[in-house]
């Protein structure tokens, strides 16, 4: 009885969500026609704060008690943000916990959700075909020039949601990005959000822990493979912290 309810105030909260993204859609159109034809441009400052209070809304209905720490760690000159991915949920947090929402690289499939893809064209989101090795390698490169035109990348560095604590191998994106530019990283931690829903297939409600970790100086000389472990090492050692 208790998962049946349970599921049920799931459906109720996802619904709401769902309703609250369709009211979201005139802001998000009225954002597009009239944001800065720049490519690299920084997107519409009142679209964002309030794409931001929609988003914190929905994650705390759907029970991410989330707390975010090192938010002074965030640095005012562009940087490579890289972190773990464990649920659906870090795509939210991402939105709020950084201040202005980064350029996020993205699957290609989500590029046709209705409403939401409007906000992902006004955020700039970098859609990669993780198929297509020739296109991966063009959102990389499309990700290397929003750097050298003053904008922060954000990766979730494992390409793939873990959907749970253990963290999978790195992809080397984030991180030839950051050698080829020279552009620091500022490493993230975030546990907990695949117990939100994906642990057990319905939203629960659960802490959610997200921390910013001081950037890591990065030079145009780096092994871009070491520099993953290393930055991968820092994230762990959080990781264990955070759970001790």
């Amino acid at each position: 009885m208790y998962k049946f309810l349970q599921i049920v105030k799931s459906l109720i909260i996802l619904l709401i969500g769902i309703v609250i993204l369709i009211l979201s859609g005139p802001v998000a159109l009225i954002a597009l026609i009239f944001q800065d034809r720049d490519k690299y441009a920084h997107p519409p400052k009142a679209a964002v704060a309030f794409l931001q209070f929609i988003t914190k809304l929905f994650t705390r209905l759907a029970g991410c008690n989330y707390k975010i720490e090192g938010q002074e760690n965030i640095p005012d000159t562009p940087a490579v943000f890289v972190g773990n991915h464990q649920g659906d949920f870090d795509a939210f947090l991402s939105l709020f916990a950084f201040g202005e929402p980064k350029a996020t690289m993205a699957k290609k499939e989500i590029k046709v959700v209705p409403i939401a893809n409007l906000w992902m064209f006004v955020l700039k989101v970098i859609f990669v075909d993780r198929k297509d090795h020739k296109k991966a390698r063009e959102a990389m490169m499309e990700s290397q020039e929003y750097v050298k035109n003053g904008r922060s990348v954000l990766y979730f560095a494992e390409g793939t949601r873990s959907q749970g604590p253990d963290m999978g191998p790195f992809k080397g994106g984030a991180f030839k990005t950051a050698v080829a530019t020279g552009t620091q990283i500022v490493p993230f931690a975030i546990d907990g959000t695949y117990k939100v829903f994906e642990q057990q297939g319905y939203l629960k409600k659960t802490d959610v822990y997200l921390h910013i970790l001081p950037p890591v100086p990065v030079s145009t000389e780096d092994d871009p493979r070491e520099l993953s472990d290393k930055i991968q090492g820092l994230i762990q050692e959080e990781l264990d912290k955070i759970r001790a």
